[in-house]
């Protein structure tokens, strides 16, 4: 005799409002989509039960809910990947797309993020090098941003920084600040040349730069220096930091006009007009 499988009553079934009952399979029934949000399950004992599942409808609800939890979760990694590794708030929004448009070597810039995943690999960096305001920093940060969009970690910080953490650490304390530069998978250090020409300065940015330099992770740097005193140092300390500088960094010259010069102008004309002083500016310069 042929073993027959035993239902087990279910209870009252309560319909959404978005659902009825099939009266061909007895099973709740999406009105939307008309996948049905029920199974008949049957276990070893031939006892059956049904059992919710998800419609078609609710299988992409689900699906976009987790994306957005996926999306929040990765906008606040990035969001912390930012505050950490850019201090300077005002440098946080420079990215690429704000581009005054009188920066020709921005297509470098923006070549070295692109590409940064290969280019990390042999250790290859950037030294942005030209006048002063010529957007050396907004260059600098504009990789930042796109590398810690793509939650690439990436530290920048300036000479002078780096001088003000170091004074008066100790041996342990010291290694540990170094490790904290390292951690990062792009290291940015902005106004080399500033630094005091004294021995402890000195040993100071070599310390720093010697340190990165044998983890084989890449760095970029920004300087108002020519290029002719970074490759002919006119003694051993400064030679000692540049040569590894060089060794892992390529030079890319910096030729726009003097920003901040241009930005003093645009502010000096804005407040000039909204004071009624513009027909009197010789007598504020």
């Amino acid at each position: 005799m042929k073993e027959e499988s035993i239902l087990l009553p279910s209870a009252e079934v309560s319909l959404g409002s978005e659902e009825y009952i099939d009266p061909e399979d007895g099973l709740i029934h999406c009105s939307k989509c008309g996948d049905a949000k029920q199974m008949i399950l049957e276990n070893s004992c031939r006892i059956s039960k049904t059992v919710r599942i998800s419609c078609s409808c609710e299988q992409e609800m689900q699906k976009r809910q987790t994306q957005m939890q996926q999306e929040q979760e990765r906008c606040t990694r990035i969001e912390i990947l930012r505050s950490n590794g850019i201090p300077d708030e005002l440098y946080r929004n420079y990215t690429f797309d704000s581009d005054p448009g009188v920066i020709p070597e921005i297509l470098i810039a923006k070549g070295y993020a692109d590409n940064f995943e290969q280019l990390e690999g042999s250790g290859t960096g950037l030294i942005f090098w030209g006048g002063i305001g010529t957007g050396k920093t907004y260059l600098a940060a504009c990789i930042a941003n796109a590398l810690i969009d793509r939650e690439i970690s990436v530290k920048m910080t300036s000479i002078s920084r780096i001088s003000n953490a170091m004074a008066g650490l100790f041996s342990e304390d010291r290694n540990r600040y170094l490790d904290s530069l390292n951690d990062c998978r792009l290291l940015i250090i902005d106004d080399l040349g500033v630094e005091r020409n004294t021995e402890y300065s000195l040993e100071q940015i070599f310390c720093v730069i010697d340190s990165r330099y044998r983890t084989g992770r890449p760095m970029l740097l920004t300087t108002n220096l020519p290029l002719d005193h970074l490759e002919s140092p006119r003694d051993l300390e400064h030679a000692r930091i540049y040569s590894r500088i060089l060794e892992r960094c390529t030079p890319v010259k910096i030729n726009g006009p003097d920003l901040r010069q241009q930005n003093a102008e645009r502010r000096f004309h804005e407040v000039s007009k909204l004071l009624g002083a513009e027909k009197h500016r010789s007598q504020y310069h």
